[in-house]
């Protein structure tokens, strides 16, 4: 009589691993992998499982799918820099590293020491300093002093006693 088995075929058969009787390499047949044994086994039952190297290479060649940037918030020019003069501690737990969206003036235009473009940006009485990606310089050198500006970019805290917002971008809103 022969010893009945419970046959596993691989999910991803293209690789060609499967189980029967113990982990074993085996071949694509049809819809199956055939498995060597040392002696004739009667198969009751197929079934389909994922094994742990199919499983791995599966989770792994799945395309990510980036995550959705968040929509900026929008703050008050203004009240971003009072909101710093008042309290930096508190301001830093609020807007720290948070995408933020404000709208000013341009005041002027300059190079930082490191080649990237920074635009000073002014409220009523505030300032804040944008620092632009150098894929930026062609929006930021078309832009003209007294010009309303909407501005989103990362809030890195204070800096040389003026909020400063990094990787910046101009909206088209202005």
């Amino acid at each position: 009589m022969n010893p009945k088995a419970l046959l596993a075929v691989c999910l991803f058969p293209a690789i060609g691993v499967g189980y029967g009787a113990g982990y074993l390499m085996g071949r694509q047949a049809a819809t199956r992998t055939t498995v060597e044994v040392e002696r004739p086994v009667e198969v009751v039952k197929e079934i389909v499982v994922p094994c742990p190297v199919c499983t791995a290479v599966a989770e792994t060649s799945e395309p990510e799918v980036p995550d959705e940037e968040p929509e900026p918030t929008a703050v008050d020019l203004n009240d971003l820099a009072a909101a710093y003069r008042e309290n930096e501690v508190a301001a830093d737990l609020k807007y720290k590293g948070k995408r933020l969206r404000v709208r000013g003036h341009v005041y002027v235009m300059e190079r930082a020491h490191a080649g990237y473009p920074v635009v000073t940006v002014s409220g009523t009485g505030a300032f804040i300093k944008c620092r632009f990606p150098t894929t930026e310089e062609a929006a930021v050198a078309e832009l003209r002093p007294n010009q309303k500006v909407v501005v989103t970019g990362e809030c890195v805290g204070v800096h040389s006693a003026m909020v400063v917002l990094h990787d910046c971008s101009l909206m088209g809103d202005r």
